[in-house]
């Protein structure tokens, strides 16, 4: 069995369509690359709206115990002070009596 022989132009042709190949793989990645860094994007964007509603949820729950609290407080007769620092959360302070008649 003859050996076959590689020329110099077979050697071209040959490396010629490597590199088409690898330029077509080349220009399939840097497509995916480009489809998946605008999903990220349209990621990031849905996450931080749906982190400002879980902000003003949270928010809305706090008024709606601090407002549970306060009326309970009156109620039995007592007081509630709120204090909100910024950056600090919010304190709630209930001075309750001590001798609570339950009917």
């Amino acid at each position: 069995m003859e050996r076959a022989r590689w020329t110099d132009e077979r050697l071209d042709d040959r490396m010629s369509a490597i590199d088409t190949s690898f330029q077509r793989v080349f220009d399939e990645m840097r497509a995916e690359r480009g489809r998946m860094s605008a999903e990220g994007e349209t990621l990031r964007i849905e996450m931080r709206a749906g982190f400002a509603e879980v902000r003003a949820d949270i928010s809305a729950l706090q008024r709606q115990v601090t407002q549970i609290c306060a009326g309970f407080a009156v109620a039995v007769g007592g007081r509630l002070q709120v204090s909100s620092p910024p950056g600090e959360g919010t304190r709630l302070r209930a001075e309750l009596p001590t001798s609570l008649r339950w009917a």
